[in-house]
């Protein structure tokens, strides 16, 4: 576990934060002043999933200061993302060690109309919602292949057990009606969490627009209110009834 106050070294390549900037690697060394963000960054997918420590940094090219990034495998390293996360936010002085910061950072510059002090009070209001709106993103975000993924295995498993017990069309009809349904509830799921979330305090005193803003921040600037899952949902649910009464009655 780091501590403040003490330089924290992910080795290997004895990459260094320390009061000084980031040590990336000997001899070369990106000092605060140059450094905008350093933050640790999960990427890829499956077993290509690697950890990194993602650097924006300035530097002078042509007589010119230009923004550039560099990204640096840490997941061989001894290393651990909070601490890393927390050892920037130190030495930095500043709120830069993590995505989210960024992001942060972002949506309040394109904010329009706001004053110095008002994008102030925005970064500190931010510091006590982001990482809410952050958990909730996650539990949505999981939501739907839970959900979907037991409906499958009911699916499956009725399929299965009811094979010789029910006669063909019957068979169908009830396996289409279990798929079909288990679908239109999987995407409704995380719309029904949002409204839960929305609904708990402290966030229940939030703004539509700080709502919005807060999870830009908290999930790289997108924003889903899912209006178009629901409406998904709901024609899955018309076709299907439709379809089902054509089979009755034909």
């Amino acid at each position: 576990m780091w501590k403040e106050g003490t330089e924290l070294v992910i080795k290997a390549n004895q990459i260094a934060i320390s009061e000084k900037g980031i040590l990336v690697e000997e001899g070369h060394l990106l000092p605060w002043d140059h450094i905008r963000y350093a933050y640790p960054e999960r990427q890829g997918v499956g077993k290509q999933v690697h950890d990194y420590l993602v650097i924006v940094h300035t530097e002078p090219k042509d007589g010119v200061e230009q923004v550039a990034t560099e990204e640096i495998r840490t997941d061989y390293y001894t290393s651990n993302q909070e601490d890393i996360s927390r050892a920037v936010n130190y030495w930095s002085g500043r709120k830069i060690g993590k995505q989210s910061d960024r992001f942060r950072d972002e949506v309040i510059e394109k904010k329009e109309g706001l004053s110095t002090q008002e994008k102030e009070a925005l970064r500190e209001k931010s510091d006590v919602f982001i990482p809410l709106f952050e958990k909730e993103k996650r539990k949505e975000d999981l939501s739907f292949p839970i959900t979907f993924v037991f409906f499958s295995i009911l699916f499956i498993s009725f399929c299965l057990l009811f094979r010789n017990q029910l006669e063909g069309n019957l068979m169908g009809i009830v396996a289409i009606s279990l798929f079909i349904n288990g679908f239109s509830i999987s995407i409704v799921v995380p719309y029904l969490l949002r409204r839960r979330f929305l609904k708990t305090p402290p966030i229940e005193e939030l703004s539509q627009s700080e709502i919005i803003d807060f999870f830009r921040m908290a999930s790289k600037g997108e924003y889903t209110n899912y209006q178009t899952s629901i409406l998904t949902s709901v024609v899955l649910t018309v076709a299907f009834v439709v379809w089902l009464i054509y089979i009755v009655y034909n």
